[in-house]
């Protein structure tokens, strides 16, 4: 589906026309099976754009286990130093490198944000905040931290202070009562369980579903971008439920490819059982 609905850059006609077609699609498929894309092609995936995050969530999947060994460091001081450390240097890095395949291919400009999560983590398991503690100021504090989070995402020197600022945003959210309460309502939960899911099918939806809501256009800016944002994402979020239990959630469990072999086995009796019936009821017959 995804191959016959895209068409690759500056040619005018379906990939089904496209002599060349199945050449450029086998390696733009394989460079993303093996999540090195960014790598040997640059720039996104070809058929699906949202999945470059995945080539880089890779990356910091192979690295994690030693990053991780920085709680091993007893002394809290020292072990968030080097947390701290590891968050700046890679974000004036990565403007140095930003006009190079590897500022976006590779983990460099990102792994402020993976680090801001462990200093979440130690902040959290050292208790350095009381996470019980509510108040409408940490609810303000997130508004006023968020605000120029999605302002201010394209500026060259957003890795300095958006993974500093994402950090802030999330220590504010679990003291907030407005917004602890927010986001512990079990719907947000589940959404938020399914948001990978999400995202990796939002960007094809959008074009299939934004027709949907074209019958109640309205011509008036700010109702047709509010009818159309309720129509899509109750949509996208119906159809990736779907998806989720499908295609995510059997994968979750750690014993998945038990179970699932123990399935195809429990099949493969099936048919055998199946196939055998028939010829165990001849068999009276024929004595």
């Amino acid at each position: 589906m995804l191959v016959f609905r895209h068409l690759p850059p500056g040619v005018h006609y379906s990939l089904s026309q496209n002599p060349h077609w199945v050449g450029y699609v086998s390696g733009h498929i394989l460079a993303s099976l093996i999540y090195s894309h960014g790598f040997i092609y640059g720039g996104h995936p070809y058929l699906n754009l949202v999945l470059w995050s995945l080539e880089i969530e890779v990356q910091f999947y192979i690295v994690a286990p030693f990053l991780a060994r920085v709680f091993n460091i007893s002394t809290a001081w020292k072990r968030r130093a080097i947390i701290v450390a590891g968050m700046l240097a890679p974000s004036f890095l990565s403007i140095w490198l930003k006009d190079g395949i590897f500022a976006g291919a590779s983990l460099v400009p990102h792994i402020p944000y993976f680090l801001a999560g462990f200093l979440l983590v130690d902040f959290y398991l050292t208790k350095t905040f009381s996470f019980t503690a509510r108040g409408f100021k940490w609810d303000l504090i997130s508004l006023a931290v968020f605000i120029p989070v999605i302002c201010l995402s394209q500026s060259v020197w957003s890795p300095c202070f958006l993974p500093w600022l994402t950090l802030i945003g999330c220590v504010a959210g679990f003291h907030g009562k407005i917004g602890s309460w927010f986001l512990s309502r079990p719907i947000i939960t589940t959404i938020g369980g399914m948001c990978y899911t999400i995202y990796m099918y939002h960007y094809h939806l959008l074009s299939v579903f934004m027709r949907a809501a074209m019958p109640f256009e309205t011509h008036i800016l700010w109702l047709d971008f509010l009818i159309q944002y309720l129509i899509v994402a109750i949509l996208i979020v119906l159809m990736c439920s779907v998806l989720f239990a499908i295609l995510e959630r059997p994968f979750m469990r750690r014993d998945w490819p038990v179970r699932f072999w123990r399935f195809v086995r429990r099949k493969r009796v099936i048919v055998a059982t199946a196939d055998l019936a028939p010829q165990s009821a001849k068999v009276p017959a024929e004595r």
